[in-house]
């Protein structure tokens, strides 16, 4: 007579190596939240630069600056093709300081 010998995983086996896939995922997991915060805020700059750099255009092409609030290039496909972007930080729209002419907050 031959003995088989066992095929599969104990139950201490499986323990250990569930418990080292939970230390991994513990120390990895938080810095890929991180890395998607960062991005998130490097967009809003991106989109900030964008909005100030369109905005010049509508200044060049039409002799006045567009509303505070962006409704008027927002709604010119010209200059925002896709619609006017907000904010991937916080969902919240741009608007440009009416002295400056500069995109306001968004300090992230």
């Amino acid at each position: 007579m031959t003995i088989q010998a066992k095929r599969g995983f104990s139950l201490l086996e499986l323990l250990a190596a569930i418990t080292i896939l939970g230390i991994i995922a513990a120390i990895v997991v938080p810095r890929f939240g991180d890395h998607a915060k960062k991005a998130k805020i490097s967009a809003c700059s991106v989109n900030k630069g964008n909005i100030e750099v369109q905005t010049q255009l509508w200044y060049r092409t039409k002799g006045s600056w567009p509303a505070t609030g962006l409704g008027d290039i927002g709604a010119n496909g010209t200059y925002f093709p896709e619609g006017l972007p907000t904010c991937p930080v916080d969902g919240s729209s741009y608007q440009l300081d009416a002295t400056t002419h500069r995109v306001i907050g968004h300090t992230h």
